[in-house]
């Protein structure tokens, strides 16, 4: 079994502050006007023993930028960044510099998870479920993987589908064992939500309770 490599170590408030001194003495350009240069995040990270000059940068930009945008997108963003993908493809580097306060992280999930024409609309079909069931059981919870065997269902959609679907297993088992045979099965959503997003494709779907879900 090959080796990985060592994931990066939290960071801590500490070196959170001394980042933010630092950012605010050397000043590299912002990550939503132009890259900064390499020898500004060099000079930064000198300050952040263990911490590479990707490192620091990846943190500013990623969590403690104050021009960072975080939470739901708005119908302007969507709109810009369909046009920026238009423009540019996927290469998200260039895309975020199009939509102010997001990041090429942030596009690519926003297009992969909610915008992507690619992504089926429909509810679930009871093959789907199946589908999805049989790969978690093979897989896990490895829901970039799972998302390859169902076409149109991004990974979000999948561990989201797997929830719901555990929730109505869980449910159907306490009724029975309560004795109540009559009660409903409803599913909150069909689809995923991404970035804490309540938008307007999520439906409901009635679900038949399979055995082999339990």
């Amino acid at each position: 079994m090959s080796s990985s490599a060592k994931p990066e170590k939290k960071w801590t408030p500490q070196e959170d502050e001394v980042l933010r001194a630092a950012v605010a003495q050397c000043k590299p350009q912002s990550a939503f006007a132009a890259v900064g240069t390499k020898n500004s995040w060099q000079k930064i990270s000198e300050r952040l023993p263990g911490r590479s000059n990707k490192s620091c940068r990846k943190r500013w930009i990623h969590s403690l930028d104050p021009q960072l945008k975080k939470g739901r997108w708005t119908a302007a963003e969507d709109a810009k960044l369909k046009e920026a993908i238009k423009e540019h493809g996927l290469q998200w580097w260039k895309v975020a510099r199009q939509i102010e306060g997001r990041t090429d992280d942030q596009c690519a999930k926003r297009w992969r998870e909610k915008l992507d024409p690619s992504i089926s609309r429909r509810p679930w079909s009871a093959l789907e479920d199946q589908t999805l069931m049989d790969a978690w059981r093979i897989h896990g919870k490895k829901w970039n993987i799972i998302s390859t065997m169902l076409p149109g269902r991004p990974a979000v959609h999948c561990r989201n589908r797997y929830q719901s679907l555990t929730r109505v297993s869980r449910r159907a088992t306490a009724s029975v064992a309560s004795g109540d045979s009559l009660t409903p099965v409803l599913l909150a959503s069909s689809h995923a939500h991404d970035d804490g997003d309540d938008d307007d494709d999520t439906k409901s779907s009635k679900v038949r309770v399979d055995a082999a879900f339990c």
